[in-house]
């Protein structure tokens, strides 16, 4: 697990600096769902903003309109596979905010690693 790509998530997360999305990674406006922020991350640290595609009404990241691998490598597959699905449901179905969803990961992060701080 990377837990500096996890503060730096939990960061940009309580930034304000993201609007929400719900349902996609990267809407047309520029919102974002909770891994959306992640893949964005990615893209300012790795890649380049030809990552992100156009598809119907809204982006995929590096062909993917869900966590693409590479993702999950950079995060850490340890922990991505237990909570990346139950982060998109709270995002998306039950509209839990960034700073709820930040809070939620890092209290996860805590129970893995509790020396852990964001």
């Amino acid at each position: 697990m990377n837990k500096d790509v996890v503060r730096k998530w939990i960061k940009a997360l309580r930034s304000g600096d993201y609007n929400q999305a719900r349902y996609c990674l990267r809407s047309f406006d520029n919102d974002y769902c909770v891994i959306g922020v992640l893949c964005d991350l990615h893209r300012k640290e790795h890649g380049q903003i030809s990552d992100w595609k156009p598809q119907y009404d809204y982006y995929i990241y590096k062909e993917f309109a869900i966590v693409p691998d590479v993702i999950k490598e950079w995060l850490g597959v340890n922990w991505v596979h237990l909570h990346l699905d139950r982060l998109v449901h709270l995002n998306d179905d039950m509209r839990k905010s960034f700073a709820q969803l930040a809070t939620y990961i890092e209290d996860k992060m805590k129970e893995f690693d509790p020396s852990f701080v964001a």
